[in-house]
């Protein structure tokens, strides 16, 4: 039996008390939850029926659902309604900004818990019960925008570590080359999934092989620099990380996507089911995490 988690992250909102940006609105105890949140599961595809056929076949990229909402504190209510107003703010007068995010989390008992979350927006309240105890009851309209996803471990890899050895050339060289190495990537999943990836420098123009499809950016990574990848659909993205940790740089337009999906050097391209074969010039650590999509939150946790 596991137990149900419901919160909502308003990454626009600014909090309070603390002063940084982003809040957490717990939905799932005292004073605020939305009991069983039922209406959160659920899907819908859209599709254009033909003579004897189906095309256009596509998950319903945004769709609304209704919860029931109970609050037993008002000051408590108008702090998370404030900060469910400031997603939609922020998104519009910034076509860019984000949205917030919707997180189920179920703790099982003696097991280890298991997170699930979608971008989401709380578009409606309407109250349909109130008392002069301080009780609240509405139903709320969440807009929820897309898959459900959910990161899997990291898997790193380091080859240097591993292996210790270096090719030895057949000439007199002042160097010997590493070697191209084989690991392999599991994607546990019945469909190709997208990915996070970190390539740690030192290196140069780091690229790597997943299967058939090569990965590469084309720049030069300094000591304790990063390259993070992060594949998931609507939040793509290739960003540089400073030795400090800290500092980031846009590289998107460093990273090659050759002819896009399928091409076979498309950055983005998802991680095929099963175990997958990597190989790379062993000369830089890496780590890699599949991103599971799901189009609800699991039942069977």
């Amino acid at each position: 039996m596991s137990v149900l988690e419901v919160t909502y992250y308003a990454a626009n909102a600014v909090d309070p008390d603390s002063g940084f940006t982003g809040m957490n609105i717990q939905l799932d105890a005292d004073p605020i939850w939305v009991n069983t949140g039922d209406s959160l599961r659920g899907h819908e595809w859209q599709y254009t029926l033909g003579a004897n056929s189906a095309t256009g076949i596509a998950l319903d990229g945004a769709r609304e659902c209704d919860a029931t909402m109970d609050c037993i504190d008002y000051a408590a209510w108008d702090r998370a309604r404030r900060a469910f107003d400031a997603d939609l703010r922020a998104m519009r007068d910034n076509d860019s900004a984000d949205p917030g995010t919707l997180i189920v989390r179920y703790d099982p008992v003696g097991g280890t818990p298991t997170q699930w979350t979608v971008k989401a927006l709380m578009v409606k309240a309407e109250p349909q019960q109130i008392s002069a105890s301080g009780h609240v009851r509405a139903k709320l309209t969440f807009l929820l925008l897309g898959w459900w996803h959910h990161q899997l471990d990291w898997q790193h890899f380091t080859p240097k570590a591993t292996t210790g050895k270096w090719l030895d050339l057949p000439t007199d060289m002042p160097f010997d080359l590493m070697p191209r190495l084989a690991r392999t990537v599991h994607n546990p999943a019945s469909t190709p999934m997208p990915f996070l990836m970190k390539m740690h420098g030192p290196a140069v123009n780091p690229g790597i092989n997943f299967g058939t499809n090569f990965y590469q950016v084309l720049i030069t990574l300094d000591e304790r620099e990063t390259i993070e990848i992060d594949s998931v659909e609507g939040q793509r993205s290739v960003i540089l990380r400073g030795s400090d940790g800290l500092t980031t740089t846009d590289i998107f337009d460093k990273a090659v996507r050759g002819g896009g999906l399928g091409s076979g050097n498309y950055i983005f391209e998802p991680i095929s089911p099963g175990d997958t074969t990597i190989t790379w010039w062993g000369d830089y650590e890496l780590d890699v995490a599949i991103v599971e999509e799901d189009s609800e939150p699991p039942w069977s946790i």
